[in-house]
């Protein structure tokens, strides 16, 4: 039969503790981490829509737009190591190249690829509509190229 002293019943319930109380805080920050990476997207997609406004406002002006066009653009970045991203820029901004998980795309290149790189962004679609309807045009769009699928893309939804 087991005989355990007082002292070896205290470690065993503070490793025990330790460990729900890990496993309960990971759980916690997990849930913390994809809020704020859906908050992250709205932001951004709120960003896109008021740079299409200032891009509107500084061309009814007269001034030079520092912006390229006023229309959306549905686009797929590919990356070097093959996978892709699929986006949506209502701003024309040429430096704009969406928003894939950095984290996991910093983890995946190599070294090399990391020194040095190219980012080929293509244009799939061009149009103007609503929101609503520019975001399921963008949800077709990572549907048929599967860019939500880790193995092909860094698109974290649909």
């Amino acid at each position: 039969m087991f005989r355990f002293s007082i002292r070896e019943v205290l470690w065993l319930t503070l490793v025990v503790a330790l460990a729900l109380g890990w496993w309960v805080d990971s759980g916690r920050i997990e849930k913390a981490v994809g809020k704020l990476e859906r908050d992250q997207h709205a932001l951004q997609e709120e960003f896109q829509d008021k740079m299409f406004i200032l891009n509107e406002l500084q061309r009814n002006s007269g001034e030079s737009p520092r912006l390229v066009r006023s229309e959306t653009i549905i686009y797929k970045i590919t990356y070097p190591n093959g996978k892709i991203y699929i986006g949506k820029d209502r701003t024309g901004n040429l430096n704009y190249f969406g928003s894939p998980n950095h984290v996991q795309l910093a983890k995946e290149l190599t070294w090399a690829q990391k020194r040095s790189f190219t980012v080929k962004r293509e244009i799939l679609w061009e149009g103007s509509g609503t929101q609503a309807e520019l975001t399921q045009k963008e949800t077709e769009f990572i549907v048929e190229f599967r860019s939500n699928e880790p193995a092909i893309g860094y698109n974290q939804w649909p």
